[in-house]
């Protein structure tokens, strides 16, 4: 809706919203419910980076991870893991809803941009939140009978990461004045 007036938008675009909304629904709760089992009862299939894996293979035959890493040091990275992953739970929750917004025919009103923007801003933090917890997380998963470990996983896509939230930070930024400025001139026609 822009100056009062509904817009039409095509079917395709309401559609793929819609799919779109539950999927980012789905991504939320199943973070919610992944990640502290990724802590709390980490196995082969459930890891970080692969440094279960590497645990897994250091152990003496037939000990298990939860065996070798006591739930203390689990649950303190579950609890350092639980920053970023909250945010990154919001900016889904955020997507669900501006989804929501674009498949009911709201594309450019002020609440759908605020969803947008906040989703940016919210990935924005949890990216830079995630770069210092991976060093906390892998010090506390690190800590199998036997072992110690402190290290960090550069993967390389940070700096990605970070410039594709800041131009989504742009992009809302450019959306909210176009916004403003489409309804200044629907009052001039």
């Amino acid at each position: 809706m822009i100056g009062g007036h509904v817009l039409a938008i095509s079917s395709k675009l309401r559609s793929t919203s819609a799919v779109m909304a539950w999927l980012s629904l789905f991504g939320a709760a199943f973070l919610a419910v992944f990640v502290p089992v990724a802590f709390l009862a980490p196995t082969e299939l459930v890891h970080d980076g692969g440094l279960i894996l590497k645990i897994e293979a250091a152990l003496p035959n037939g000990m298990a991870v939860t065996t070798a890493i006591p739930l203390l040091w689990r649950a303190m990275a579950l609890a350092v893991s639980a920053v970023p992953t909250a945010l990154m739970i919001g900016v889904l929750i955020e997507l669900w809803r501006l989804f929501k917004g674009f498949a009911g025919g709201s594309v450019f009103d002020g609440g759908v941009l605020s969803h947008f923007r906040r989703a940016a801003t919210l990935l924005f933090w949890s990216v830079l939140a995630g770069i210092p917890a991976q060093a906390a997380i892998f010090y506390a998963m690190g800590q199998a009978k036997g072992q110690f470990w402190l290290g960090y996983m550069w993967t390389g896509f940070e700096p990605v990461y970070l410039f594709a939230a800041g131009v989504l930070l742009v992009i809302t930024r450019v959306m909210v004045e176009a916004q403003r400025l489409a309804e200044e001139n629907a009052k001039f026609v």
